[in-house]
């Protein structure tokens, strides 16, 4: 197979998977917008196929791609060019999100750090009855010598709904993976990665996780409780598994086990992946809900546990740990990536290592050489000299041997290393949350990026006294017990995070301050609305309420970034509202206005009230359409602020422009900045010609903005510059059309006739019509109840006045000759004679529908000849018609595309007489700033469902910052049984005499809770070796408890020597 052939199947098979289609459904000469692909998506597909980060030629070539077969004839043509080539690169984390004891969110946790606060609290009632199992003696079995730990406020609660999940496979599923969800997701909101650019891409996932407490409370309710969730719901794998299925990664997805390391070592195989190209985006991070007391006594009974429940980590009064819980992911990319994609860099991995311990005097028995050789492994992958390194965040549990190994070892490699200038600081992220276990590592990662963004050191905390046992000075190591500014000296800021599982396998990874980058928003741009979304209406008010208290908190910060952020980096929910001044009442951007406005208008979104700058909807998926009206729609001015501020509009109006110049004597920039309205702006030779190039202009604007219509409708001389759009006339047939077809009206017959809009449906009119018959005669059918009359001026205006004595709604058009009427005929031989030569072309495709006004049909291009335009210019116009066949085929949006809304009345009866209710949006309006309508129009189309590439609506992109996370609509999901099992109520269930041993197994449990009374008598070893034995099926005799010990090849000493191994860290 070719590698061009290689690369066209990649780029099938990843559209297919961002659209959730198969690869024979693709059209690849659909115009991407319409498969819901801009740019942003476009170059993260690229990056997926090519396995690269994206040039800057890159991002210009896609640009100028329209439909998937441009796309692939780019990649097959330039290929690897287009990516930048390979560079062992740093790891950039451009996201995060947490959820830590007193530290639900990054903001939180760093507020508790820098403010040096302990969060340690009481086991909770709701978990279970700490008073069942207390006893301050840690030998007493079954019993639990601490009343305290570290936990999270709420775990029951959880929004299926909202990762598309049945409420009751909700009920079985762990709360981790529930934790896990939400973390991904804010991650992900947090680095700016819209889920429509992820969907379907080597996204990966990483996850640490250890207990499996929510099964076992199931377990010890019994068989009937095992239900089809049970599988996926209670299975590690799944933590990860179900992230990567809910968000559509197709990356590597695993859960891993190193115990209290993992979340470390989920870090650094994250960074392996993505540099070996495995992944262009990683979540890693670890989870750790404690929802059952027997995870807590099994640590108990292993000797880890504190009996205050607190860290004392490097304290002479160090005695174990605090148990905590919480969850922790980070998304990572390659740092090039990262600065082509404009990310916010948190900080940046430099590099990494993990090993073993192997063979050592314990298996849980921390080890010095090993914690030696895996940090100047560390250095090595990073290339950094250890004396580079000003801190290291330590594993730091509070145990007196694992405290004074973890400080030999950093002291000898770091502290001590040749050219340090000054000690090493060190700390432990334990002493404010406990120890997190599967989540410990991710816990010190988050909190040394934070340091590095803030530039500050928090305090740890509970370190005096000083350990004796450790030489601090000695080793060139000071405590952080104070919060204080991270000084920089003339190197980079570097820190290294420790984290050491039981089993023996440590980590290690080196983080740096992220790179000084340029580029914002200038504040003068005028700019995009400001967009907020949810799943549910709820939640959407909801967010709108934190968002105005966030903005109200944070005075200072840029209104750009807030924008751009929402508009450009954010997944679109269903449900929408968007912020945009009132055209009428601001013209020119103010950004100080502008914040004002905001804060009212979600002010009203979260209290469900009226405000004029609040557009609020629920997404709808249907179609769009561009309405070209005929004259009529004309004023002074039209267009002159889009000309001077919008590109594209400029660009299509100067097209049109020499169009016209090229075959008649109109200087259309000299109209356009008339004045003054005369005479002779008024005459259709000047008018329409003109009407027909903002109309271009208009359309050009639209799609300069990533808009185009999948219908396109031309109301009489309108339709001409709808064929033009519509890709069936070139500009120079028609301007040539258009300004052949006013100048004969001009000079024939103009000011002897006249148009006239009634508001009577067409069998009401007739018999009014019917005196003036010959004179005056039906000229379109605008809806159900709206007819356009044309003729002779005279009876035309005799019937105005007799209309108006009965009440009845009309007007004259404002034009001086009567199309569609009899006064065309003389015209028809000299109009037909002058466009013979035009050369109407084949829609595109992928290209709009074209309806015709004319025949009803869908037009498909060639047939729009020399005849067509005459009869486009004598038979009456058939608006309702094409409207009506338009929303039957499922049209909900319409756009009319003129200076001023003539149409949209029309629109709305017509849609009202088939039942429907489709949003009809103006692109100018008379006397009102074109940016501002069409910044309006943009927000509306957006809250209805239009898909839209925002990128495109910034001249210059802005700061990823974060912001409030999402609302979640979280319901209980805590089976009542299962607190009945966590506090020992039902048969079977947690108690001191029973930790847990199922209800079937009742006929074991006097005998097994007699083994464990008598075990309050022995010594450690001799209980060991009484389980030993039993687990073997032998009888324990006299020497059989070193017999056991030493024939297991693990070195266990006596007993004093046993428990002091038994406070080794986790």
């Amino acid at each position: 197979m070719s590698a061009s052939t290689n690369i066209h199947l990649r780029l099938l098979s990843r559209i297919a998977a961002y659209r959730s289609v198969s690869q024979d459904a693709l059209d690849v000469q659909a115009p991407l917008h319409r498969e819901g692909i801009g740019l942003p998506q476009l170059r993260h597909i690229v990056s997926d196929v090519l396995r690269g980060t994206p040039n800057p030629d890159a991002r210009a070539a896609l640009s100028h791609c329209e439909t998937l077969a441009d796309v692939a004839t780019l990649l097959a043509a330039r290929g690897a060019d287009l990516v930048l080539p390979p560079a062992d690169d740093p790891i950039a984390i451009v996201g995060m999100a947490c959820r830590f004891p007193a530290g639900p969110t990054p903001d939180a946790f760093w507020d508790l750090l820098v403010s040096g606060r302990d969060a340690r609290a009481s086991i909770p009632a709701n978990r279970w009855d700490i008073d069942t199992f207390y006893d301050p003696d840690p030998e007493t079995p079954g019993a639990l010598h601490t009343r305290y730990g570290y936990f999270l406020d709420q775990v029951d609660g959880f929004d299926p709904a909202f990762f598309r999940i049945a409420p009751r496979e909700a009920m079985d599923m762990d709360p981790q993976q529930r934790l896990m969800l939400e973390l991904s997701w804010e991650a992900l909101e947090d680095a700016g990665a819209a889920l429509s650019t992820l969907r379907g891409s080597r996204t990966s996932v990483h996850f640490s996780v250890i207990w499996n407490d929510y099964a076992t409370l199931h377990h010890r309710v019994g068989f009937e409780r095992i239900s089809p969730y049970s599988a996926t719901g209670s299975h590690h794998a799944i933590v990860a598994n179900r992230v990567s299925y809910a968000l559509g990664l197709a990356g590597p997805s695993l859960a891993l086990d190193t115990s209290c390391s993992g979340g470390l070592v989920a870090i650094h195989l994250a960074c392996a992946g993505l540099r070996a190209g495995e992944a262009t985006l990683a979540l890693a991070g670890g989870v750790n809900l404690n929802l059952s007391p027997d995870s807590h006594l099994m640590m108990a009974k292993f000797g880890g546990l504190s009996p205050d429940g607190r860290c004392k980590t490097f304290s002479a009064r160090a005695d174990g740990y605090g148990r905590g819980e919480g969850g922790g992911v980070v998304a990572l990319k390659r740092l090039s990536a990262a600065l082509a994609d404009g990310d916010r860099i948190y900080a940046v991995i430099q590099g990494s290592a993990v090993n073993n311990d192997g063979y050592s005097e314990g298996m849980a028995a921390p080890s010095v050489p090993s914690q030696q050789t895996l940090i100047e492994d560390a250095c090595l992958d990073a290339g950094l000299d250890p004396a580079e390194i000003a801190y290291v965040e330590a594993h730091g549990t509070g145990t007196p041997l694992g405290d004074r190994v973890e400080t030999n070892a950093m002291g000898a490699i770091l502290g001590q290393a040749e050219g340090r200038k000054s000690p090493l600081r060190i700390g432990s992220v334990k002493t404010n949350i406990g120890h997190l276990e599967a989540a410990a590592g991710i816990a010190g990662l988050i909190k040394t990026a934070l340091s590095l963004h803030h530039q500050r050191l928090p305090a740890s905390l509970n370190a005096e006294p000083a350990n004796p046992e450790i030489d601090f000075e000695g080793l060139g190591l000071q405590v952080q017990t104070e919060a204080t500014v991270w000084p920089r000296s003339e190197q980079p800021r570097i820190a290294g995070v420790n984290s050491f599982g039981f089993g023996g396998t440590n980590c290690h990874v080196i983080l740096s301050e992220s790179p000084e980058t340029q580029g914002r928003i200038h504040e003068t741009e005028d700019p995009a609305p400001l967009l907020l979304s949810a799943h549910t209406e709820a939640g959407l008010r909801t967010r709108a309420r934190m968002l105005r208290a966030w903005l109200m908190e944070n005075p200072a910060v840029s209104l750009r970034d807030v924008i751009w952020t929402l508009a450009t980096r954010r997944w679109h929910h269903e449900h929408r509202l968007a912020v945009v001044p009132d055209p009428a009442t601001q013209l020119a951007f103010d950004p100080a206005e502008s914040r004002e406005q905001w804060l009212l208008a979600l002010d009203a979104a979260a209290r469900g009230i009226h405000n004029d700058s609040l557009i609020m909807g629920h997404e709808r998926r249907t179609r769009l359409a561009f309405v070209f009206p005929g004259q009529g729609a004309q004023w002074l001015g039209m267009g002159r602020n889009l000309f001077a501020t919008d590109a594209g509009f400029r660009r299509g109006f100067e097209e049109a422009a020499a169009a016209v110049a090229s075959v008649s004597d109109l200087d259309l920039h000299a109209e356009l900045s008339a004045q003054e309205e005369t005479e002779h702006s008024l005459q259709m030779r000047v008018a329409q010609p003109l009407l027909f190039a903002i109309q271009i202009a208009l359309a050009s604007a639209w799609r300069n903005r990533g808009i185009f219509p999948d219908v396109i409708i031309g109301h009489s001389v309108g339709e001409i510059a709808a064929a033009c759009v519509a890709g069936a006339l070139s500009l120079a047939d028609g301007a040539r059309i258009t300004c052949l077809r006013s100048e004969l009206g001009s000079r024939h017959g103009y000011g002897k006739g006249g148009m006239l809009v009634v508001s009577l449906a067409p069998e009401n009119l007739q018999p009014r019509i019917a005196p003036y018959s010959g004179a005056i005669e039906f000229a379109g059918f605008n809806d159900p109840q709206t007819t356009v009359l044309s003729g002779d001026l005279d009876p035309l205006l005799k019937l105005k006045a007799a209309l108006e004595a009965d009440e009845v709604f009309c007007r004259l058009v404002r034009i001086k000759f009567a199309s569609h009427s009899h006064h065309v005929d003389p015209l028809k031989a000299p109009l037909r004679s002058g466009i013979e030569g035009i050369s109407p072309q084949p829609i595109p495709p992928g290209g709009p529908e074209l309806i015709s006004t004319v025949t009803l049909q869908s037009v498909a291009g060639p047939e729009l000849n020399a005849d067509y335009w005459v009869d486009n210019m004598r038979r009456p116009v058939q608006l309702t018609g094409a409207a009506q066949k338009a929303m039957e085929s499922g049209v909900g949006r319409f756009i009319e595309i003129s200076p001023h809304a003539l149409l949209s009345v029309s629109l709305e009866q017509t849609a009202a007489s088939l039942g429907e209710e489709p949003l009809i949006l103006p692109a100018m309006l008379r006397e009102q700033a074109g940016l501002a309508v069409m910044r309006r129009t943009l927000a509306a189309l957006h809250v209805d469902g239009q898909p839209m590439d925002w990128a495109r609506h910034f001249a210059h992109p802005g700061q990823v910052i974060s912001l409030p996370n999402y609302p979640w609509q979280r319901q209980h999901f805590w089976p009542a049984d299962l607190e009945l099992a966590a506090r020992g109520d039902i048969a079977g269930s947690a108690s001191r005499a029973s930790p847990s041993i199922p209800a079937a197994r009742a006929e074991e449990r006097v005998e097994t809770s007699e083994e464990m009374s008598s075990a309050s008598t022995q010594s450690p070893a001799e209980f060991i070796t009484a389980q030993v034995a039993r687990l073997l099926m032998i009888a324990p005799q006299g020497d059989t408890a070193q017999t056991i010990i030493a024939g297991s090849g693990h070195g266990f000493p006596d007993g004093p020597a046993l428990a002091q191994r038994h406070r080794a860290p986790l």
